[in-house]
């Protein structure tokens, strides 16, 4: 089986390898690859899944082969082209011990790679129990993690091997999926009805007394990207799921004012996107209207349109290009409308777990399309007034093949940057100054700063960027918390409760609700 005949998400592969290789970077403190080195991996993950497109985009291209990734990937792409040579014409060029495990494997050349990583482990793993080098670490997540790996048609042989068992059982003890707990808030039903009591609903309190609201797919809870260490400031992040989502969508729309949409689908993305602008579009006042889609992988786009003139924002957390396919869902809405709209995207990515794209693109989402809200409950202006004058002053240079125009995007999404190295890119794209979404008053770097953990890691002192971790739990209370006010104008009827009251109520509750641990 070649490469290329893969069931592979376009775009996805790379994606997340490049969050691997940035969270590597972030510990070893290296220069970060430039965008346009990912563009062309984006472009190569496309090829990789067999799009004839991108296949003529990559040819395109600059290809950046400065590093052994690229020279691996751009080998498997060469075999899976039909040119069986291309594996041992890179092999003298490919010293990292991982990168010639996954070369090997991605060519479906077995017996090769079982070698590679049995020399490998047998050198470096003694056994469990024994301290491990930082460097066996990172061969750990780069072999364990690898795209490469998951799409293999041997994944299951060579995980099979003992070699791969060892690796596992000393570098990875606990597993980075969704772990068994109880997601829910504790005693909710009791904070609401206490609630409602002080509110003086006493009507809707009855009713409440035999409710038992069941909303399916909300969100996971994970072990989170630092797994193997158990302080509980860092133990668990959030997964948003569709049914969640819905509900956040709801509860930041009402309380802020924002206009968010969820759509889970990606075959049908560009087309609501499209009906989307169409809509907003034909408006007189000042809009703002975001729509956040994927299945696997969440990204945002928000369209704004004020005084005649018309753009979109492009979010993708994980990856700064504009050649994935969640970039193409938008140009191909562009082209459904059929007028030329400038569209932005952030250039630098902010994530490196596994997990937090969907916390991420709503927080890109809400602030993008937020008003400030008056202590009466009124809405103000936009909390970013003008957005698409902040995009221009801030673009960047655009390359030819990018139809995008990038740009550092805003510091108030910036914060949930998930380590140093993606901080300091962020901070040396534009001047640092007050965050307006904070009441603090902090600077970026402020502000991320003060959601830093320190933690220690064999002995080693390191800091945890875990603001969007936070956000993440801090969501899925409103998520939980919002389930029930739903619910409560299902039996009641959609005008039981004002918008002013939803909003009172879940404020009511999400001060007297704690999570355990979060």
């Amino acid at each position: 089986m070649k490469l290329a005949d893969l069931c592979l998400d376009a775009g996805q592969p790379l994606a997340a390898m490049d969050a691997i290789n940035r969270a590597r970077l972030d510990r070893q403190d290296m220069s970060e690859e430039t965008t346009a080195e990912i563009a062309w991996m984006a472009a190569l993950a496309q090829a990789l899944a067999g799009d004839p497109n991108a296949k003529r985009e990559l040819g395109a291209l600059e290809p950046y082969l400065y590093d052994e990734v690229s020279v691996m990937l751009q080998a498997l792409v060469s075999h899976a082209g039909g040119d069986p040579a291309a594996v041992d014409k890179a092999l003298p060029g490919i010293h990292d011990p991982a990168n010639r495990v996954l070369l090997f494997l991605g060519c479906n050349r077995l017996t090769e790679a079982l070698a590679a990583l049995d020399e490998y482990v047998q050198a470096h793993v003694p056994g469990p129990g024994v301290p491990l080098h930082e460097d066996v670490y990172q061969f750990a997540q780069s072999i364990l993690h690898s795209p490469v790996v998951a799409c293999s048609p041997l994944r299951e042989v060579i995980a099979a091997s003992e070699s791969w068992k060892l690796l596992r059982k000393c570098c990875e003890p606990e597993e980075l999926t969704a772990i068994a707990v109880d997601a829910r808030l504790p005693d909710l039903k009791r904070h609401v009805l206490s609630a409602l009591a002080d509110m003086q609903l006493h009507d809707i309190a009855r009713m409440v007394e035999s409710m038992v609201p069941g909303t399916d797919d909300t969100y996971k809870l994970f072990s989170t990207f630092y797994a193997k260490w158990d302080d509980p400031k860092v133990s668990l992040g959030v997964q948003l799921e569709q049914n969640g989502r819905k509900l956040l969508a709801t509860y930041l729309n009402r309380k802020w004012g924002a206009s968010i949409q969820v759509h889970p689908d990606m075959d049908s993305a560009s087309g609501v996107l499209a009906g989307l602008i169409e809509r907003t579009a034909a408006n007189a006042r000042e809009i703002r209207a975001g729509l956040t889609f994927g299945v696997r992988h969440g990204v945002c786009a928000v369209y704004v349109r004020k005084q005649g003139k018309e753009a979109l924002f492009f979010f993708d957390s994980f990856i700064g290009s504009g050649q994935t396919s969640a970039a193409a869902i938008v140009q191909d809405a562009v082209r459904k409308i059929g007028r030329d709209i400038p569209v932005y995207r952030q250039a630098i990515p902010t994530q490196t777990d596994s997990h937090s794209c969907f916390v991420q693109s709503m927080k890109a989402a809400v602030t993008l399309t937020r008003r400030i809200r008056h202590e009466d409950g009124s809405f103000g202006d936009f909390l970013i007034p003008d957005l698409m004058g902040e995009m221009e002053r801030t673009r960047m240079e655009q390359s030819s093949f990018d139809a995008f125009i990038p740009t550092p995007g805003l510091p108030e999404v910036a914060k949930m940057a998930q380590g140093p190295m993606l901080l300091k890119e962020h901070l040396a794209a534009r001047p640092d100054g007050p965050l307006r979404d904070t009441r603090r008053g902090l600077s970026l770097e402020q502000f991320v700063h003060s959601h830093v953990v320190h933690l220690e890691n064999s002995g080693k002192p390191v800091d945890v960027f875990d603001y969007t971790r936070q956000k993440g739990l801090r969501y899925a209370k409103n998520i939980d918390i919002e389930e029930w006010v739903q619910a409560i104008l299902a039996q009641a009827g959609s005008n039981a409760l004002s918008p002013v009251q939803q909003t009172e109520l879940a404020a009511r509750v999400k001060a007297a609700s704690k999570r355990p641990g979060g």
